[in-house]
Parts: structure tokens; sequence; C-alpha cells
């Protein structure tokens, strides 16, 4: 065989050989960008179900303590109810206590100024007939007043 003819299927083969370890190459390159895409898919969608997993149990751990909080603010809030209403009954029945008072206070003043007013000098009793109306004895003898004046000894008491 003629050197030529050797050098030219030497570099043919080595030609075919070239293109066959390129597409080799080539294809090995595809399968592993493929498969690190598919790993990196998976990671990340281990990674998103780990979070999920947490956060859901985060927020799960959340709700219960607030739901918890809630109960026992609801407690307090009833308890601050009951002590407010209790106080409103209280001072329930002292405004009506100190309106039954302040009654008898109108009643008890209005009698004071009557026996102050028929104690004074400028108090005049109007005329009537001395018929109508008698003395059980006279003044110098111990008797008393006309009933319907109150005695100027100090004996009479108000009724209220």
């Amino acid at each position: 065989m003629s050197p030529q003819l050797v050098i030219i299927s030497a570099a043919m083969s080595l030609g075919g050989m070239a293109t066959v370890g390129l597409n080799h190459y080539k294809e090995v390159e595809d399968k592993v960008t493929n498969h690190s895409a598919e790993v990196e898919e998976e990671v990340k969608k281990a990674e998103v179900a780990e979070v999920g997993a947490r956060v859901e149990t985060s927020i799960a751990e959340m709700s219960e303590a607030i739901r918890q909080e809630m109960a026992a603010e609801r407690a307090r809030d009833a308890a601050r109810l009951n002590a407010l209403q209790t106080e409103v009954e209280l001072m329930k029945g002292r405004v009506s206590s100190h309106t039954v008072l302040m009654e008898h206070l109108a009643k008890e003043q209005t009698s004071l100024g009557f026996k102050v007013e028929t104690h004074s000098k400028s108090f005049r009793p109007l005329r009537v007939l001395e018929s109508r109306f008698t003395r059980v004895n006279s003044e110098e003898e111990g008797g008393e007043l006309h009933p319907l004046l109150p005695p100027v000894d100090g004996s009479w008491k108000s009724e209220y």
C-alpha cells in the first residue's frame, strides 16, 4: 500500500473516531445537563415541600396560640363586664337611696322652714274668730296654744 493511502485512511479513521467521540461527548453532556436540571427541580420541590410543611406547622402553632390568647381575653372581658355590671347595680341602688334621702331632706327642710317661720317675730297668723278655736287654758295658767301651731318650748319634733 502506498503511504498516501495509509495516511488518508488513517486520517479518515481519525476523523470518524473524532466524530463519534464528539457525538458521545455531546450526548453525555446533554444527559448530565438534563439530569442536573431534574435533580435541581427535585431539590426545589423537596425544599418547597419542606418550607411548606414548616409554614403550615408555624401557621397551626400560631393559630392555636391566637385562639388561646383570644379565649383568655374573652374570659378577662367577661370578668370585667361582670365587675362593671355589679358596679352599675350598686350605683343604681345608691342613686335610688340618694333619691329617697333627698326626698326626706326636702320634707325635713320644708318642716324646719315652717317651724322657723312660725316662731319668728314677723310671723302673723291669719285673723280668725276666737269662737272657732278655743284654748284649753289661758297662757298665764300654762295652757296650750292653738292646736295648729307648734309649741314654743322645743318639744315639737319632725315626723320625718
